[in-house]
């Protein structure tokens, strides 16, 4: 499910955010986390609205440490947890080591069925992410080109 929250004036960012509190009430989400912009904002909502937020973030090769540091000092200041999934996308996805235009994508896919599972286990309602309304427009790293 996608929502759309491009905000122009005042009064939609009071009606966007009663639409977020709505969704989120007595949910349990996870948020796919990087530390950066997209996903603090989305981690913020989550932690202000939804019953219980977690922030999943990758580790591994591909994930400078410096990017972990701003994640783990991000996930404090928000005084939420995150939990670190290692793994190396080169170790599971045929498709990720063809280094084709559509790698992230193939890195996505992988992070959200590591993901998928956590949610799974653990009995969360969704998983959110901080993908930008004008992140769907054109050829964006992390969606597939076709």
């Amino acid at each position: 499910m996608s929502i759309n929250l491009e905000i122009t004036s005042d009064e939609q960012i009071l009606t966007k955010t009663a639409v977020v509190k709505g969704l989120l009430e007595d949910k349990q989400v996870i948020v796919a986390f990087s530390g950066g912009v997209d996903s603090s904002v989305v981690a913020y909502l989550a932690k202000e609205y939804a019953k219980s937020t977690l922030l999943v973030m990758q580790t591994g090769s591909s994930v400078p440490e410096s990017e972990v540091g701003i994640a783990k000092k991000q996930a404090s200041q928000l005084g939420l947890q995150i939990k670190f999934i290692e793994y190396d996308e080169v170790d599971h996805s045929v498709n990720f080591t063809v280094n084709d235009e559509n790698r992230c994508y193939h890195c996505k896919t992988l992070l959200y069925g590591f993901i998928s599972k956590i949610k799974d286990e653990m009995n969360y309602d969704f998983i959110l992410s901080g993908t930008n309304i004008s992140d769907l427009k054109g050829h964006q790293i992390g969606r597939a080109h076709v």
